[in-house]
């Protein structure tokens, strides 16, 4: 059996690739750890366990939305569509350039 000696480099670099995988290690972890936000206390995620989704709560939210949204679009078109009054107060001098 043959015996190597180690270099410094190579104990740097071995130090380096542990490092790198207790910080992957912990990045994992905090992946998987359940964070508090304020969407996570709506009323569509308080009917359900953490981390457990569900698209037909997903899709309600996402129609309330849009509906909110035509609403507002809806508004903006009936006051566009209104003739405008427009009144000039400061006009600029006709000089040209």
């Amino acid at each position: 059996m043959a015996t190597h000696e180690t270099t410094s480099a190579s104990r740097r670099t071995i130090r380096a690739l542990i490092a790198l995988n207790v910080i992957l290690g912990l990045a994992l972890l905090a992946e998987w750890t359940p964070t508090t936000t304020a969407s996570a206390n709506s009323p569509t995620t308080a009917r359900r366990p953490q981390g457990v989704v569900n698209p037909a709560d997903q899709r309600r939210d996402m129609i309330k939305e849009l509906q909110k949204v035509n609403q507002k679009l809806d508004a903006m078109k009936e006051k566009l569509s209104a003739p405008l009054d427009v009144r000039v107060i400061d006009m600029p001098s006709a000089e040209s350039d």
